[in-house]
C-alpha cells in the first residue's frame, strides 16, 4: 500500500477536528496533520481530508512564544477556492475518462460485428514478400508481416504500414474495414 493511500486510511478512520500545518518544520509528503507531524501547506491538508466543512487549521504562529494560530479566513478563502477548482477539475477528468472509455466499448462492439473475408469471385492471391512487390503491380496479393505502424483517418480510412523483414509497405483499409476488430 502506498503512503498517500496508507494517510487517506488513516484520516478517514479518525474524527479529525482540527489539522496542522508548519510552513517550517512540515511535510506534504510524511506530514499526517497532527501537531507533531504537520503538513507543510494548507492545500495538501485540504486536498486529504477531501470534504468540506473543514476542521480548525492551524499555522505557525508570527508571535514570539506561541506555536500554533488559527489560519486566517482570507488565507483559507484563498485556498478553498484553488482546492474546489481542483475539484472540479477531477471531476471532470473523471467523466470524461468514463465517456472515452464507454465510447471504446462500444466501438470495439461494433467492430466485433464486421468480418473480413476473403471474396470467392475474385482470383486467389499470390504469397509474396514485400521486396516482390513492385512486380506485382495492379495484381491481388496476401502478404504476411508485423504490423510496424497505424494511422485512422476518421472512421472510414486507415493506414497500416506492414514490415516482414525484406522492406516496408503501406497498406489501405477503408470504409467498413477500417472499423473492423480483426482487421490486422
Amino acid at each position: 500500500m502506498t503512503d498517500s493511500k496508507q494517510l487517506d486510511d488513516k484520516i478517514s478512520k479518525i474524527n479529525i477536528t482540527e489539522i496542522y500545518t508548519s510552513e517550517k518544520f512540515g511535510s506534504d509528503e510524511n506530514g499526517d496533520g497532527t501537531e507533531n507531524l504537520p503538513f507543510k501547506s494548507i492545500l495538501q491538508a485540504m486536498r486529504l481530508f477531501k470534504c468540506e466543512p473543514f476542521p480548525i487549521i492551524y499555522v505557525d504562529s508570527k508571535q514570539e512564544g506561541l506555536r500554533w494560530e488559527v489560519a486566517s479566513q482570507s488565507q483559507l478563502k484563498k485556498l478553498k477556492k484553488i482546492w474546489q477548482r481542483e475539484q472540479f477539475k477531477e471531476a471532470d477528468r473523471l467523466q470524461k475518462e468514463n465517456e472515452d472509455a464507454e465510447r471504446r466499448k462500444k466501438n470495439l462492439e461494433e467492430a466485433k460485428q464486421i468480418k473480413i473475408t476473403e471474396d470467392p469471385t475474385l482470383s486467389t492471391a499470390n504469397k509474396i514478400k514485400i521486396r516482390d512487390a513492385a512486380k506485382y503491380y495492379e495484381r491481388r496479393v496476401k502478404i504476411y508481416g508485423w504490423v510496424h505502424h497505424i494511422r485512422r483517418q476518421g472512421r472510414l480510412l486507415m493506414f497500416i504500414v506492414l514490415r516482414d523483414g525484406t522492406g516496408f509497405i503501406q497498406c489501405v483499409l477503408e470504409i467498413g474495414r477500417a472499423s473492423c476488430r480483426e482487421r490486422v
